[in-house]
């Protein structure tokens, strides 16, 4: 039980943004547990109503972008929702006024929703041939998860994605429009352990959250990115995180990062990332969510090369020759290459 406890605290807080419900925390109350909408005896998940999907579905569309990763679903997390709750009332929160919005962010089953959840560790991306392939543009698009929960650049191999299925439309874009706004309003705080319930400091031991927003370029209905970064107990995490909705369905992705990044590498991870939960949404609301390629870059190197060709040459012929032979040997091939990535990392 403590296994999934984990797993779930860990995958519910891989944004740690604001929920959408403040009635759901009792805002001044640092002991009392939150409402439990299934009440004592529920520990299973209902079957699903209104525009949910079932766990087997969503743990398919997780499968089939992170083929090595260990899944659970509402179902392994509803017997220890209480204690979880426990746990999550008794962090300090500084600012106070973030505490339900972190609290509320960290559930791991929001209100009519079911939820499955998908982690895999640096170590665990796949066998080792899969890594290895993966990471020069995974040619191996057999297995579709080969080229998700991989390292490629700053990202490390850790991910941590959930599929949340809402009762309808509404209540998913109350979902990602509360993560969002709190990303906004606390983008940094502080959370500490307190024992019992007279809200004592604990151990001691606290955490510094900071969150930046980053824009987000995807096909699905809503999505943002942040990167977080999260320093505590002498070390530093990051993480670049993509939520995405289409319709009932949402999707959060949380990939580890190996250092600082750059602005550059910023973006290129924000779009690797979009990447794998748009594959995940995609699967589980039936939609293709796909980005096409940008001509800006192919436009630009065959406007060039042109230029170059046509001022070289004091021939016609020869510099419709050498145009040529440039074309065939730098801008096919070229273009080429960056398709089959593209084709690779898209499975």
């Amino acid at each position: 039980m403590r296994g999934v406890l984990a797993l779930a605290a860990a995958t519910s807080l891989a944004l740690a943004g604001c929920g959408q419900d403040p009635a759901a925390v009792e805002q001044d109350s640092g002991d009392e547990a939150l409402p439990d909408p299934g009440g004592t005896e529920q520990l299973t998940a209902p079957e699903p109503s209104g525009d949910q999907r079932s766990h087997q579905a969503m743990r398919e569309a997780l499968r089939s972008v992170y083929d090595a990763a260990t899944l659970t679903d509402t179902n392994d997390v509803l017997p220890g929702a209480r204690d979880l709750e426990t746990e999550l009332q008794r962090l300090a929160v500084d600012p106070q006024e973030c505490k339900q919005h972190v609290v509320t962010s960290a559930m791991p089953v929001p209100d009519d929703a079911l939820i499955a959840a998908a982690q895999v560790s640096a170590g665990e991306s796949g066998s080792d041939e899969d890594d290895s392939e993966s990471s020069g543009g995974s040619e191996d698009a057999g297995g579709s998860g080969d080229s998700a929960g991989s390292s490629s650049g700053p990202l490390t191999a850790g991910r941590e994605a959930t599929v949340m299925s809402f009762l309808d439309v509404e209540a998913a874009a109350a979902r990602i429009d509360g993560e969002q706004e709190g990303v906004e309003n606390c983008p940094s705080y502080t959370t500490g352990r307190s024992s019992g319930s007279d809200g004592e400091e604990g151990d001691g031991v606290s955490t510094e959250t900071t969150m930046q927003e980053e824009p987000v370029r995807t096909a699905a209905e809503q999505g943002f990115a942040v990167i977080r970064e999260v320093s505590g107990g002498g070390s530093t995490s990051r993480s670049v995180n993509v939520v995405l909705r289409e319709g009932a369905q949402l999707v959060t992705v949380s990939a580890s990062v190996d250092g600082e990044l750059s602005s550059d590498a910023t973006e290129d991870a924000v779009e690797a990332v979009q990447e794998e939960a748009a594959r995940v949404l995609g699967e589980v609301s039936d939609e293709d969510l796909s980005l096409e390629e940008e001509p800006e870059d192919d436009s630009g190197d065959d406007g060039s090369e042109g230029a170059g060709d046509s001022g070289d040459g004091s021939s016609g012929e020869e510099d419709s020759s050498d145009g040529s032979d440039g074309s065939d040997g730098d801008g096919v091939s070229g273009g080429s290459d960056d398709g089959d990535d593209s084709d690779g990392d898209q499975g």
